[in-house]
Formats: structure tokens, C-alpha cells, sequence
């Protein structure tokens, strides 16, 4: 009997590890008068038509930082973009492999209002990073359609 149990036990652990380690291919879903913003010719990004670019200064990268009704959200785009370990002990810590556009990404969300989305290998070695803080839990399913929507110059 306890033979079986160990075979179910490990039969269970690998078709997590199979189910977890499945890429989610998302489609574009932009709600009807969003905007798209272009950063550099680089690629875009759908938004609310409130958004503000607010102006920053990179030191190794492209970075850009906009609000939209207490959304926070900001890009860095280098070779020193972020590997989204940095809210891996924020409560609810989820990090899922997506694919965007056609390329490869980990999307990352916590339960206090942080979301991020990563894509690797965009050019030359470079990631491009797009991460978002917002205080009210309804505007994460805005996020998520923003970090959603990119697309890369073709």
C-alpha cells in the first residue's frame, strides 16, 4: 500500500511540474478607445486615453515612466532590465510564462499591487521589462491588458 501512495505522490509532483511550466499564449483584448504608445520605434503598448508620460532619466538603458488613474507603470528596456525576482517574498507571488506578440515572456503578479511582465532576448541581448504598482485591486485587470498589449516593431 505504501508503494502505491509514493508512485501517486510522484505521479502528482510531475504533472504539476508539466502543468506549471506551460506557456499561455495571450491574444491582444485592447477595450474600445484605449491608445497605443509607441516608445522609440521599439514597440507599443495599449493604454487608457488618461495617460501621462512623466519624464526619467536611465543610466544603462531606455527607461520611460507613465500614470493613469493610480496606475503607476514604467519600462526599461537593456541589458540591465530587471529578472523579476525582486517581489518573489510579496504575498501571493505568481509567476506564470506567457507569450506576447509572439515572443516569450514570464508575467509576474503579487496580491499588493504589483505586476510585471519580461521579455528576454529582445535584441541584442536585451530585455525588455514593463512594470506596473497600483493601490486598487480592481485596476489589475487594467494592468494586465496594458502589459498584455505589447507589440514589438516588426
Amino acid at each position: 500500500m505504501k508503494r502505491i501512495d509514493i508512485y501517486f505522490v510522484l505521479a502528482s509532483l510531475c504533472v504539476s511540474a508539466v502543468a506549471c511550466s506551460v506557456r499561455q499564449e495571450i491574444k491582444r483584448n485592447v477595450p474600445q478607445g484605449w491608445n497605443t504608445v509607441s516608445v522609440h520605434n521599439l514597440f507599443t503598448f495599449d493604454a487608457p486615453p488618461s495617460i501621462n508620460e512623466i519624464p526619467v532619466q536611465g543610466i544603462d538603458s531606455l527607461v520611460g515612466k507613465y500614470e493613469i488613474d493610480g496606475i503607476e507603470l514604467w519600462y526599461d528596456y537593456g541589458q540591465y532590465s530587471s529578472t523579476l525576482e525582486e517581489y518573489s517574498d510579496h504575498p501571493g507571488y505568481m509567476r506564470q510564462k506567457v507569450t506576447v506578440d509572439g515572443r516569450k515572456a514570464d508575467l509576474v503578479q503579487t496580491n499588493d499591487g504589483h505586476m510585471r511582465i519580461a521579455f528576454s532576448g529582445v535584441s541584442g541581448g536585451s530585455t525588455l521589462t514593463l512594470s506596473a504598482s497600483y493601490s486598487m485591486p480592481s485596476s489589475g485587470d487594467t494592468v494586465r491588458k496594458i502589459l498584455e498589449s505589447v507589440q514589438f516593431a516588426k
